[in-house]
C-alpha cells in the first residue's frame, strides 16, 4: 500500500486489459477512503471534472486500440501537527519501555546467577 503525501493532490492513470473469461460487463468503481476526496476523474490521460466514479463497458474490447482507461485525482487531508499535548504521552511511552528492559535484564542476570551459570561462581 502506498501512502502518499499528505495535503498534496495525486494524479492515477489506470487503464485494465483484463480479458475476463466469459463474455459480460466490465468495469470498476471509486470509492474514497476515509479522509480522501476525488476531485476529478474522466476517461483517458486528458480532461477535467468530475465525470463519475463508475465506469463500465459491455462485453470485451473491440479491439486493442479501444481505450478503457480512466485517470482520477484525489486529495488527502493535511497531516495533524504534532503538539505539545503528543510530548508528554510519547515521553511516558519511551520511559515504559527503558524501565522494562532494565527489569527484563535484572530478571535475566538474577535467573542465570541462580542457576549456576554465571561466570563469577
Amino acid at each position: 500500500m502506498l501512502s502518499p503525501a499528505p495535503g498534496r493532490e495525486h494524479t492515477v492513470f489506470f487503464d485494465d486489459r483484463f480479458t475476463p473469461p466469459r463474455e459480460g460487463e466490465t468495469g470498476f468503481l471509486l470509492e474514497e477512503a476515509p479522509g480522501a476526496r476525488i476531485t476529478a476523474s474522466f476517461r483517458g490521460r486528458a480532461g477535467e471534472g468530475l465525470h463519475g466514479l463508475q465506469w463500465t463497458w459491455p462485453g470485451p474490447r473491440a479491439s486493442d486500440l479501444e481505450d478503457r482507461s480512466v485517470t482520477f485525482r484525489y486529495r488527502t487531508p493535511n497531516a495533524p501537527a504534532v503538539g505539545s499535548s503528543a510530548r508528554p504521552l510519547m515521553l511516558a511511552v519511551v520511559a515504559a519501555v527503558l524501565t522494562l528492559a532494565t527489569l527484563l535484564g535484572l530478571l535475566v542476570r538474577r535467573a542465570t546467577s541462580r542457576a549456576g551459570t554465571d561466570s563469577r561462581s
